[in-house]
């Protein structure tokens, strides 16, 4: 099928449908591997919009986002993972991200009106490891089952469901070459993530703050013996987003930038 000049593939048992101008991912199997896979094909950097989301707010739901690339020769991987869980007994909507993913130093932004409301490196951030949180992990993060304890997340608690009742989210992924000054030869990437919902409250290391955007950068360097070598380049093929216990999402838009 294709949406907004961008193809997409259904993933597990789920279905694919246009209402009134969204592209509808529905849940069929609720196995938590249900959703879409958004083809990047000019490996550009993008933007998804999505609609309002009030079916996530059901006790326990869960949406999982994964950015992924390919090398030089032909691997794909992920570099990117996020979740976003309603738990009905906070009342907040928990936003993680897999460190796994990230680099050994990586900052997370939060921002409010194009202003810096906090910048924090991972060494200032409190990791909650989801195997000591007292509630069953497959509600939580799913792919701590796979990765054990090693697969740690940053939870974040958005106050007030009934903010994100009327969230139109983005998600906007930058990928960047990284390239020598003197030799001007390529030595990695720059990689940030964007998500962009109406202002809202979240909570950083016990503490309160308002914004608009948050986003997660680090800086991916390849090994020096690889400096130069085309194989070592990367680029971005695709979205893959699944969920679990949520009906279906709607996407609005998908856009390059």
């Amino acid at each position: 099928m294709n949406f907004k000049n961008f193809d997409v593939f259904p993933i597990g048992n789920a279905e694919l449908s246009i209402v009134s101008n969204k592209l509808r991912v529905c849940n069929k199997s609720n196995s938590g591997c249900d959703g879409v896979f958004i083809q990047n094909k000019d490996g550009k950097n993008l933007c998804i919009s999505y609609a309002q989301m009030s079916q996530i707010s059901e006790d326990n739901s869960t949406l999982r986002t994964s950015s992924l690339m390919r090398d030089g020769l032909g691997r794909v991987f992920t570099f990117s993972e996020t979740s976003k869980r309603y738990d009905k007994k906070k009342d907040s909507i928990l936003f993680g991200t897999n460190f796994s993913f990230l680099q050994n130093d990586f900052k997370i932004k939060g921002y409010l009106n194009n202003n810096t409301v906090f910048d924090f490196s991972n060494q200032d951030i409190e990791i909650i490891d989801t195997e000591t949180n007292n509630e069953p992990i497959y509600y939580a993060f799913p792919w701590i089952q796979i990765g054990k304890i090693i697969w740690r997340v940053l939870e974040i608690g958005l106050t007030l469901k009934e903010l994100y009742d009327r969230i139109f989210s983005k998600q906007t992924v930058i990928v960047n070459e990284i390239l020598d000054p003197q030799t001007l030869q390529f030595t990695g990437y720059e990689i940030e993530v964007i998500y962009d919902p109406i202002p809202f409250d979240i909570d950083v290391n016990k503490k309160t703050y308002k914004v608009d955007s948050i986003s997660f950068c680090c800086k991916n360097l390849i090994p020096k013996h690889l400096i130069g070598k085309e194989s070592a380049k990367c680029c971005l093929i695709g979205e893959q987003v699944t969920m679990y216990n949520i009906p279906y999402i709607e996407i609005e838009n998908i856009e390059y930038l």
